[in-house]
């Protein structure tokens, strides 16, 4: 919660005219509706996921439907879970896309192993001997700040900083987000739910009256 701020994160609004425009502008062209590349390629690309996840195999044939009204062919792949993990952290990562779901914590230091360069879960690009890119480069130096330091403002100076950085560049593109709902009593004090549960719960306090 604390590391929150409204308007952090730019929004992109559904709007698949913009969408085609942008493609058109990148170098792309459309002959009856298909989208090609300077080359004259079909553009076409596959997506794997987990085959035991239910929703995601509703969220991969809603994806399907919408790539096709921009002109790509989207080969949607529901496999073994195994096979999905074997393929996303082993060389020579046979992937090119993939639809799944990262756990995570209250502290952002928690998904170091997906952001930072050298870990495993970075999927894009995996344990990269060194950053491939600017961005990454800055992007491990907000994470090993951020582990260092004790200090609640200055991490949450840093971690803003870092998901600035992920967010505009997209190194993944976030589908949904879980809504959540809690109650509590109106004397319930510092109460801060969270999709992880409680923010610091033993900050938690009454208030009672008479």
């Amino acid at each position: 919660r604390p590391y929150y701020r409204k308007g952090l994160f730019k929004r992109y609004p559904f709007n698949l005219s913009k969408a085609k425009k942008l493609l058109i502008k990148a170098g792309f062209h459309y002959e009856e509706g298909k989208l090609y590349d300077k080359d004259g390629h079909r553009v076409v690309f596959s997506l794997i996921t987990n085959s035991d996840a239910t929703d995601r195999r509703k969220i991969g044939a809603i994806l399907k439907q919408d790539f096709q009204k921009i002109g790509i062919k989207l080969l949607f792949e529901p496999i073994d879970f195994n096979s999905l993990v074997s393929r996303l952290t082993t060389p020579p990562y046979q992937w090119e896309s993939v639809l799944i779901g990262l756990t995570g914590s209250i502290d952002p230091n928690d998904g170091k192993n997906v952001w930072y360069s050298g870990g495993s879960l970075h999927i894009w690009h995996p344990m990269e001997k060194k950053p491939a890119t600017i961005w990454e480069k800055e992007l491990d130096t907000l994470f090993d700040e951020g582990s260092k330091s004790t200090n609640l403002k200055e991490r949450i100076n840093i971690y803003r900083a870092a998901f600035y950085l992920i967010q505009y560049y997209e190194p993944m593109v976030f589908i949904v987000t879980p809504k959540s709902l809690m109650a509590s009593k109106v004397y319930m004090k510092n109460f801060y739910p969270t999709v992880w549960g409680f923010y610091k719960k033993d900050y938690i306090y009454s208030v009672l009256t008479h």
